[in-house]
Protein backbone atom coordinates (compact mmCIF):
# COMPACT_ATOMS: atom_id res chain seq x y z
CA UNK A 1 0.00 0.00 0.00
CA UNK A 2 1.55 3.25 -0.83
CA UNK A 3 -0.08 6.62 0.60
CA UNK A 4 0.44 9.23 -1.73
CA UNK A 5 -0.50 13.24 -0.48
CA UNK A 6 -4.13 13.85 -1.65
CA UNK A 7 -3.44 17.34 -2.68
CA UNK A 8 -1.38 16.30 -5.20
CA UNK A 9 -3.16 16.84 -8.67
CA UNK A 10 -1.10 14.33 -10.53
CA UNK A 11 -2.23 11.68 -8.29
CA UNK A 12 -5.65 13.14 -8.43
CA UNK A 13 -5.83 12.87 -12.13
CA UNK A 14 -4.55 9.24 -12.46
CA UNK A 15 -6.50 7.89 -9.84
CA UNK A 16 -9.56 8.85 -11.70
CA UNK A 17 -8.74 8.79 -15.29
CA UNK A 18 -8.05 4.63 -13.85
CA UNK A 19 -11.49 4.66 -12.46
CA UNK A 20 -13.43 6.01 -14.97
CA UNK A 21 -12.11 3.60 -17.73
CA UNK A 22 -12.92 0.90 -15.13
CA UNK A 23 -16.30 2.57 -15.05
CA UNK A 24 -17.03 2.74 -18.50
CA UNK A 25 -15.99 -0.96 -18.82
CA UNK A 26 -17.61 -2.35 -16.45
CA UNK A 27 -20.87 -0.18 -15.95
CA UNK A 28 -20.40 -0.07 -11.85
CA UNK A 29 -21.92 3.39 -10.52
CA UNK A 30 -20.46 2.81 -7.12
CA UNK A 31 -16.34 3.11 -6.16
CA UNK A 32 -15.07 2.33 -2.99
CA UNK A 33 -12.11 4.56 -1.99
CA UNK A 34 -9.88 2.68 0.56
CA UNK A 35 -7.98 4.82 3.10
CA UNK A 36 -9.87 7.58 2.91
CA UNK A 37 -9.46 8.68 6.58
CA UNK A 38 -5.75 9.02 6.41
CA UNK A 39 -6.19 13.06 6.55
CA UNK A 40 -3.49 13.59 9.39
CA UNK A 41 -1.51 16.58 8.05
CA UNK A 42 2.36 15.32 8.40
CA UNK A 43 4.88 18.17 9.10
CA UNK A 44 2.35 20.26 8.23
CA UNK A 45 2.63 19.81 4.59
CA UNK A 46 1.48 21.45 1.83
CA UNK A 47 0.93 20.33 -1.41
CA UNK A 48 0.00 22.49 -4.42
CA UNK A 49 -1.28 24.67 -1.21
CA UNK A 50 -3.67 21.77 0.32
CA UNK A 51 -3.21 19.74 3.22
CA UNK A 52 -3.74 16.47 3.22
CA UNK A 53 -7.78 16.75 4.54
CA UNK A 54 -8.47 19.41 1.83
CA UNK A 55 -6.41 16.75 -0.93
CA UNK A 56 -8.80 14.07 0.19
CA UNK A 57 -12.22 16.06 0.25
CA UNK A 58 -10.80 17.19 -3.57
CA UNK A 59 -10.12 13.66 -4.52
CA UNK A 60 -13.31 12.19 -3.30
CA UNK A 61 -15.53 15.26 -5.00
CA UNK A 62 -13.65 14.58 -8.07
CA UNK A 63 -14.00 11.00 -8.24
CA UNK A 64 -18.10 11.44 -7.60
CA UNK A 65 -17.80 13.66 -10.24
CA UNK A 66 -17.23 10.90 -12.76
CA UNK A 67 -19.35 9.97 -16.01
CA UNK A 68 -22.39 10.68 -14.89
CA UNK A 69 -21.86 10.57 -11.55
CA UNK A 70 -20.60 7.61 -9.17
CA UNK A 71 -21.43 6.54 -5.72
CA UNK A 72 -18.68 7.27 -3.59
CA UNK A 73 -18.04 5.11 -0.44
CA UNK A 74 -14.42 5.63 1.93
CA UNK A 75 -13.09 3.87 5.27
CA UNK A 76 -13.47 6.04 7.68
CA UNK A 77 -15.51 8.76 8.48
CA UNK A 78 -15.39 12.06 9.66
CA UNK A 79 -15.70 15.92 9.13
CA UNK A 80 -13.44 16.11 6.01
CA UNK A 81 -14.88 13.13 4.41
CA UNK A 82 -18.77 13.11 4.88
CA UNK A 83 -19.87 15.25 2.34
CA UNK A 84 -18.46 13.57 -0.29
CA UNK A 85 -19.10 10.05 0.60
CA UNK A 86 -22.65 7.96 0.49
CA UNK A 87 -21.11 5.29 2.45
CA UNK A 88 -18.34 5.26 5.27
CA UNK A 89 -16.72 1.40 6.70
CA UNK A 90 -16.47 2.87 10.32
CA UNK A 91 -13.85 0.74 12.74
CA UNK A 92 -14.20 0.14 16.64
CA UNK A 93 -12.01 0.60 18.78
CA UNK A 94 -9.96 -2.23 18.79
CA UNK A 95 -9.42 -4.09 21.97
CA UNK A 96 -8.51 -7.44 23.49
CA UNK A 97 -10.91 -9.67 25.60
CA UNK A 98 -9.74 -7.79 28.35
CA UNK A 99 -11.12 -4.84 26.87
CA UNK A 100 -14.51 -5.71 26.49
CA UNK A 101 -16.36 -3.56 28.99
CA UNK A 102 -14.61 -0.61 27.47
CA UNK A 103 -15.98 -1.98 23.60
CA UNK A 104 -19.63 -2.36 25.48
CA UNK A 105 -19.62 1.45 26.96
CA UNK A 106 -19.01 2.72 23.22
CA UNK A 107 -22.70 1.53 22.04
CA UNK A 108 -25.67 3.18 22.73
CA UNK A 109 -24.40 6.70 21.41
CA UNK A 110 -24.64 6.74 17.12
CA UNK A 111 -22.46 10.44 17.44
CA UNK A 112 -21.60 9.82 13.57
CA UNK A 113 -25.23 8.97 12.82
CA UNK A 114 -26.44 11.72 14.85
CA UNK A 115 -23.97 14.46 13.03
CA UNK A 116 -23.30 12.96 9.39
CA UNK A 117 -26.19 10.27 9.30
CA UNK A 118 -28.76 12.31 6.94
CA UNK A 119 -25.49 12.77 4.22
CA UNK A 120 -23.38 9.56 5.13
CA UNK A 121 -24.49 5.94 6.39
CA UNK A 122 -21.77 3.94 8.07
CA UNK A 123 -21.13 0.26 7.90
CA UNK A 124 -18.43 -2.15 9.73
CA UNK A 125 -15.45 -2.72 9.21
CA UNK A 126 -13.66 -6.18 10.40
CA UNK A 127 -14.13 -8.79 12.95
CA UNK A 128 -17.83 -8.79 12.40
CA UNK A 129 -18.32 -12.85 11.94
CA UNK A 130 -20.31 -13.35 15.60
CA UNK A 131 -17.39 -16.18 16.38
CA UNK A 132 -17.27 -14.77 19.78
CA UNK A 133 -18.31 -12.58 22.52
CA UNK A 134 -16.08 -9.85 21.11
CA UNK A 135 -17.21 -10.23 17.61
CA UNK A 136 -20.91 -10.41 18.81
CA UNK A 137 -20.18 -7.06 21.22
CA UNK A 138 -18.20 -5.59 17.75
CA UNK A 139 -21.71 -6.24 16.03
CA UNK A 140 -24.20 -4.70 18.49
CA UNK A 141 -21.94 -1.67 18.81
CA UNK A 142 -22.04 -0.84 15.07
CA UNK A 143 -25.92 -1.68 15.04
CA UNK A 144 -26.03 0.95 18.25
CA UNK A 145 -24.42 3.27 16.30
CA UNK A 146 -26.66 3.09 13.40
CA UNK A 147 -24.45 1.75 10.94
CA UNK A 148 -25.69 -0.36 8.06
CA UNK A 149 -25.42 -4.27 9.92
CA UNK A 150 -22.14 -5.77 8.36
CA UNK A 151 -21.27 -9.53 9.05
CA UNK A 152 -17.48 -10.48 7.45
CA UNK A 153 -17.55 -14.06 6.83
CA UNK A 154 -14.54 -16.19 5.59
CA UNK A 155 -16.62 -19.32 4.10
CA UNK A 156 -20.21 -19.74 2.28
CA UNK A 157 -21.00 -22.37 5.18
CA UNK A 158 -21.15 -19.43 7.76
CA UNK A 159 -23.64 -18.06 5.59
CA UNK A 160 -25.81 -21.10 4.66
CA UNK A 161 -25.07 -22.11 8.55
CA UNK A 162 -24.56 -19.14 10.55
CA UNK A 163 -24.12 -18.86 14.15
CA UNK A 164 -26.96 -16.70 16.06
CA UNK A 165 -25.32 -13.48 15.47
CA UNK A 166 -25.02 -13.67 11.96
CA UNK A 167 -28.59 -14.99 11.39
CA UNK A 168 -29.81 -12.11 13.58
CA UNK A 169 -28.23 -9.76 11.16
CA UNK A 170 -29.72 -12.21 7.85
CA UNK A 171 -32.96 -11.80 9.11
CA UNK A 172 -33.03 -8.18 9.75
CA UNK A 173 -31.78 -8.06 5.94
CA UNK A 174 -34.76 -10.38 4.58
CA UNK A 175 -37.02 -7.67 6.64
Amino acid sequence: MVKIHPGLSLWRSILAEQIQKAQQDLGFDTVFLDVTLNTGNLHNSLVEGMTTSEGMNRLIHEIGRLGTGLVVGGEGLNETTFSGVSFGQVHLFRGGPSDLDDLARTGGCALNDFLFGKITRTFGYNGLGGRDEQEQLRMRVHEEHGAIPTITVRTADEVTNPNSAVRRFLEMARG
